[in-house]
């Protein structure tokens, strides 16, 4: 079944963004153990994060030599600070970090092109593990195991009392998005490097039994899945990112028979799930020039209208000249206050510049303009 629900009449030129991971579950077990001791740095002196209330990612740009870091922001007095993982922790957190995430009391943050996810305490950032695993593009978790998305085609499972992995499953070509819901693990399968010839092994989705990690149903989405998200219900929806030329992105929800209903079918889309609201963003980019034109929504999962625009506030003044992100690498909800954060480069072109978070109300009102490091691409909250 593929029903189209809404479509958003847009250009057809666009910015193809994405979302590694979209689960943030509170439910957990860890400590650390004599099994698993924390890294020590290696001066006693090592400078702590103060006040910070979110961490953000920033992926850097390989191409340029400009490794990944995190950056954090006290959304109440309206601060950032770069580079804490390296001040934190007197070593690089590696190339091409993607998407962390926090489950109880730590952070997990993937470091795709270094081979590893760092194991952190979620309110000093000190790193307590690093786990070696292959090209981790996304990471989800639940009753007290994170799973990680290796682009190497399998799903590996972390055990958060002895950080240990303890089981790996074969999913299929480039995984690129978990969540997690009624005791299964929800993998995009997006053969993303096979693009030459229409993805032809992904275009689906994968639902492994949480304990076992056997398949438990398999799901045909669209061309090039990537993040996917839950909703309070245990609905399963997936950000299907098209082939960057004729077929446009589209978010889809998993339906009962293996197959998907179209939701949002727009130009460029970012989404985010938080209970029972999806948002999302839309951008048109003019490549000609690199200027981009965002739209953002929310759509109510539970209603049975369409997506309502958010108008976010463009109002200048004389310390922001710029309250719109140029082009967005991100969009998360905050658990606490439901206010949305806007990842952005600096510029249409500014892939190897520092970046930028927005802050805005759920009415779309305009808050603060964090700085933040190359690619910003995801955030948690502690």
């Amino acid at each position: 079944m593929n029903k189209l629900l809404y479509r958003l009449l847009l250009p057809t030129l666009a910015l193809m963004g994405t979302v590694a991971s979209c689960d943030d579950d509170n439910n957990y077990r860890h400590e650390t153990s004599e099994d698993n001791p924390p890294i020590t740095p290696s001066s006693d002196d090592v400078t702590k994060p103060e006040g910070q209330t979110a961490f953000v990612v920033a992926q850097g740009n390989q191409g340029y030599a400009i490794s990944g870091e995190v950056d954090g922001l006290n959304t109440s007095k309206h601060t950032s600070q770069t580079n804490l993982f390296s001040v934190t922790n007197r070593q690089g957190l590696g190339d091409t970090p993607q998407a962390p995430l926090r489950y109880g009391s730590r952070i997990y943050f993937p470091v795709f092109g270094s081979n590893c996810v760092w194991v952190c305490d979620a309110q000093s950032l000190r790193a307590e593990k690093q786990i070696m695993t292959a090209a981790p593009e996304a990471l989800c978790a639940a009753d007290g195991y994170v799973f990680v998305a290796n682009n190497d085609g399998h799903v590996t499972r972390i055990d958060t009392l002895t950080m240990a992995t303890t089981q790996s499953a074969a999913v299929g070509p480039n995984p690129a998005g978990l969540a997690a819901a009624d005791g299964k693990v929800y993998v995009s399968i997006s053969d993303g490097y096979n693009w030459q010839n229409g993805y032809v092994n992904g275009k689906k989705v994968v639902a492994l039994d949480i304990r076992s990690l056997a398949v438990a149903a398999t799901y045909d989405v669209p061309v090039n899945p990537g993040a996917v998200c839950a909703d309070d219900a245990g609905r399963i929806y997936v950000l299907t990112r098209g082939d960057y030329a004729t077929v446009m992105p589209q978010i889809v929800r998993l339906g009962h028979d293996g197959g998907c209903e179209v939701v949002v079918e727009g130009s460029s889309l970012l989404m985010d799930v938080s209970g029972s609201t999806l948002y999302f963003t839309d951008t048109v980019t003019d490549w000609a020039t690199y200027t981009s034109t965002t739209k953002t929504y929310a759509l109510d999962l539970k209603g049975q209208g369409g997506p309502q625009e958010i108008n976010l506030d463009a109002t200048a003044d004389a310390a922001e000249t710029r309250r719109l992100p140029a082009s967005p690498t991100f969009i998360q909800v905050s658990p606490r206050g439901g206010h949305l954060f806007i990842g952005s480069l600096a510029t249409g072109s500014g892939y190897a510049e520092p970046g930028y978070v927005y802050e805005y109300q759920a009415d779309g009102a305009y808050v603060y303009r964090y700085s933040a490091g190359v690619m910003p691409f995801g955030m948690v909250f502690k």
